[in-house]
């Protein structure tokens, strides 16, 4: 995708900023299950927790410490999802990955909101792009066991 399909790299620093200096659904909820996470080298940290309320997510919480970009994804992503039903988490999910994979997702840009300001960090900043999916893995794995939550996986299958 070129660069003019972008969020413009204004708007995505002023979201990223804002997330990273005023994280979002911040704290962990007493007596709700979470996991928690570490990254490889052990610079990041995360608990994470949902409260699925029927087919809906209620409550998505974190709590943790790590990078600026790091802060900004889990704020992102926890935001994003809550309120919103298992449906909408699939298609992120799916979107998620083609971001991943710097494939067009400007037709979705209403649906994915702020989570498009990450998608900078994946284009531009590769070096990164770990650090943003700490939040993401985190939540598949706490998810994983949800009936019709579909995982996400990070890395791909090799090809056959």
């Amino acid at each position: 995708m070129p660069a003019r399909d972008l969020m413009p790299p204004d708007e995505q620093s002023r979201i990223l900023q804002h997330h990273a200096r005023n994280p979002q659904q911040k704290g962990l909820l007493p007596g709700v299950r979470f996991i928690g996470v570490r990254d490889l080298e052990g610079v990041s940290h995360l608990d994470v927790q949902a409260v699925v309320e029927g087919e809906r997510f209620g409550e998505v919480r974190w709590d943790g410490d790590g990078t600026k970009v790091f802060v900004a994804s889990a704020s992102i992503l926890c935001t994003w999802l809550k309120g919103r039903s298992f449906q909408d988490h699939d298609k992120l999910m799916e979107l998620w990955e083609k971001m991943l994979d710097e494939t067009e997702v400007v037709d979705h840009a209403a649906f994915l909101g702020d989570v498009r300001a990450l998608e900078y960090v994946i284009r531009l900043r590769k070096d990164r792009v770990r650090e943003i999916e700490l939040p993401w893995r985190a939540l598949a794995r706490l998810l994983s066991g949800v009936k019709g939550l579909r995982p996400y996986h990070a890395t791909k299958p090799a090809a056959a």
